[in-house]
């Protein structure tokens, strides 16, 4: 049986430069998040959120006083972001939670 080493290495074209280039076992691994980048996400998210949920707030109140179409689709677009704010938070902290944060 012949060694690995005296075999050849499959080679494969590329198109463009046309070089050969050798194909190498490709290994899947799997990439940990970066904890303390989540962690600062988290914390501009909660902090983005508290700022919308006030404007929403006020936006509610002055819709009380004034309602109009504006106001009542940048309440929606508001309620909007909110939402998926809230969703993005949720999955940061089960994130960190799963790594023990």
């Amino acid at each position: 049986m012949p060694e690995t080493s005296s075999l050849p290495i499959p080679v494969v074209l590329r198109s463009g430069a046309g070089a050969q280039l050798p194909i190498r076992p490709v290994v899947a691994i799997e990439r940990l998040p970066d904890l303390e980048a989540l962690a600062a996400e988290l914390g501009h998210l909660r902090h983005r959120q508290r700022d919308l949920l006030r404007q929403h707030d006020k936006l509610t109140e002055r819709m009380l006083e004034f309602p109009n179409d504006f106001g009542l689709a940048w309440a929606r677009s508001l309620a909007a972001e909110i939402e998926a704010m809230t969703a993005r938070v949720a999955e940061i902290e089960a994130e960190l939670l799963l790594h023990g944060w």
